[in-house]
């Protein structure tokens, strides 16, 4: 088990890989020269490799939600890094001058006690410990009944983590 550096009342642990998407230690040996996050009709994390290998990482929910005909997502979920794992892809540049190679991967389950979400772990060369990939929606306000819009009833919905699989196929939108 491992606390997330944002909050001690927040654990990791390595689960086996469960099945769904594709199995992160695929990622082991690679070496990641640029990631971006976009969020279109979903959100997307893609890590670009040398050779021309690309992973993409998902929200499961957002994404089925999407092929079933929603083009556009006002309420993403986005993708985080922990502390440790967005410092060391920090110095990451656009060119590929600089690389970070894959020591280990995994899948883990993250909890805060009342609920638990799948994050997907990340060790690169010179980190000494895992950092994972998660994916949060943040807090925010909405109309409590969406069938009627002039409803004026609105209800808090507080910040949520969702599951993060990666993509066993690029993803194209």
């Amino acid at each position: 088990m491992e606390s997330d550096s944002d909050t001690s009342a927040i654990v990791t642990t390595k689960i086996p890989f469960d099945g769904k998407g594709h199995d992160p230690q695929s990622l082991v040996g690679r070496k990641i020269k640029w990631y971006y996050k976009s969020g279109k009709g979903i959100s997307l994390l893609t890590f670009l490799f040398q050779k021309g290998q690309n992973a993409q990482f998902v929200n499961d929910y957002e994404f089925v939600v999407y092929e079933e005909g929603i083009t556009e997502n006002n309420d993403p979920s986005w993708f985080h890094f922990d502390a440790n794992l967005k410092a060391a892809l920090g110095g990451l540049s656009r060119g590929g001058r600089t690389t970070r190679l894959i020591e280990e991967a995994c899948v883990g389950e993250r909890s805060d006690g009342k609920r638990s979400w799948r994050v997907i772990g990340i060790k690169c060369e010179g980190m000494t410990e895992m950092g994972y990939i998660y994916c949060k929606k943040e807090a925010t306000t909405q109309h409590a009944n969406f069938l009627d819009p002039d409803d004026s009833d609105i209800e808090w919905v507080p910040e949520s983590h969702e599951d993060v699989i990666l993509a066993a196929s690029r993803i194209r939108y």
